[in-house]
Formats: structure tokens, C-alpha cells, sequence
């Protein structure tokens, strides 16, 4: 049997191309020059992605129970607080862009319209529940590091790229950020992997975290490239 610490360097290893990928639709998605509009229209899904970890993440902490431990609480805490300061980042992002400060009811329900249509899937945020209950803290954990993981390098290689020095500056703190949520799913998974039954319930929530995660670039993959909408709208 494999430790935790060499399953967590082998999820890293299978997660490689995927963020690789990722990574590079972004570069692809400014080398492309979008619209001004498709450019709101992408930050308006990240908004509202932001905005919906910050609420998951926050009821979590809400459900914790008495016996939780202190270093955990605050680390999700300080998750959830993170998030809320990505939607404020990216709330001024849109504002900038716009000239106004944008309706996010409004833009919510845009984006829940385009999925009730078939045009957009879910985004990854409503996901989040799925692995995050809190009978399984291993389940959040694994999903943790890996979708934490890939916001990272998505960010650095944004705000390498983004056209304007606000996103530049407001996304390279984001990146920040999502590495150290990524530390987070590491060291739970290091402390919750102890014996051979955690260790393949582990690998086997890898495997569908990644796997559907590859999904959304498969399914969106050409639309996006067509439409310049980046694979990084759906992290």
C-alpha cells in the first residue's frame, strides 16, 4: 500500500494534462481577442461561480458540529472567506468592464436560463455538494485538491495573460489563493488516508472527480474554441 503522501503525488501526476489543458485555453482564449461582450459574459459566469463556493463552503461551516476540530474550522472558514473576496474581484472586474456595476440576479438567472436550454452546463460550484457532505470528508477533500489545483494554474496563466492590469493584478492574487486552498485538500487527504479502505475510497473519488472534470472539456471543448469561451468558465 501506497502512503498518503505518495497518493497525493500520484493524483498530481494524473492531474498533469488536465491542467495543462486548462492552462492553455486560457492563453488561447485572450490570444483569440474576444469580444468585449464575451469577455463579460465570461466573467459574469465566474462571478456567479465565486459567489456560489463562497455559500456552499460557508453552510459547511455552518453545519460543523461541536466536535470539530479548531484547525479544520478555520481553514474552511478561511476558504470560504477567500471565495467571497473572488466575487468582490471579479464583481469589479465586470464593473470596469461594463461602466456600471452588474445585476447578479440578473446574471444568475441568465445563466440558469442557458442551462434549462441545454447551451451551458452546470456550473462546477453547484458540483461542489456532490463531493462535500459532510459524512464524507474525504470527498471533500479529494475534490479540494484537485479542482483548488487546476484554479490555480488557471489564474496564474490569466493573469499572465488578461488584457487589462486590473485583471492581471486582481487574478494573480486569486491564484494565490486557490494554491493554498489546494494545500488545504492536500493535508486533509494526508490525515483522513490511513489504511487500505481510505486509500481506495480516495482513489476511487479521484478518479470521478477527474474524470468529470475531462468531461467538461470533452463535451465543451469545441464550443468553446468556436465561441472563444475558455474551459477555465467551467471551474
Amino acid at each position: 500500500m501506497i502512503n498518503a503522501k505518495q497518493f497525493t503525488e500520484q493524483i498530481a501526476q494524473q492531474c498533469e494534462p488536465l491542467y495543462q489543458l486548462t492552462e492553455n485555453n486560457v492563453k488561447m482564449y485572450w490570444a483569440n481577442k474576444p469580444s468585449k461582450q464575451d469577455t463579460i459574459d465570461y466573467f459574469g459566469r465566474r462571478m456567479i461561480n465565486e459567489r456560489i463556493n463562497c455559500i456552499e463552503l460557508s453552510r459547511r461551516v455552518s453545519e460543523m458540529g461541536n466536535d470539530v476540530e479548531p484547525e479544520e474550522m478555520f481553514l474552511i472558514s478561511k476558504q470560504a472567506h477567500d471565495e467571497a473576496k473572488h466575487f468582490w474581484f471579479v464583481k469589479d472586474i465586470l464593473t470596469d468592464l461594463m461602466g456600471h456595476e452588474p445585476d447578479v440576479d440578473a446574471v444568475h438567472e441568465a445563466i440558469k436560463q442557458k442551462q434549462l436550454r441545454g447551451e451551458a452546463i452546470a456550473l462546477p460550484a453547484e458540483l461542489l455538494a456532490k463531493f462535500e457532505c459532510t459524512e464524507d470528508p474525504i470527498a471533500l477533500a479529494v475534490y479540494q485538491y484537485i479542482a483548488e489545483g487546476m484554479a490555480h494554474r488557471n489564474w496564474v496563466a490569466q493573469a499572465e495573460c488578461a488584457p487589462t492590469a486590473m485583471i492581471a493584478e486582481k487574478y494573480a492574487e486569486i491564484a494565490k489563493d486557490e494554491k493554498f486552498h489546494s494545500q488545504i485538500g492536500r493535508m486533509q487527504i494526508e490525515k483522513l488516508v490511513v489504511d487500505q479502505a481510505t486509500l481506495t475510497h480516495a482513489t476511487e473519488l479521484a478518479q470521478e472527480v477527474i474524470e468529470l472534470i475531462w468531461s467538461f472539456g470533452r463535451s465543451d471543448k469545441e464550443r468553446c474554441i468556436k465561441a472563444h469561451i475558455p474551459l477555465s468558465a467551467l471551474n
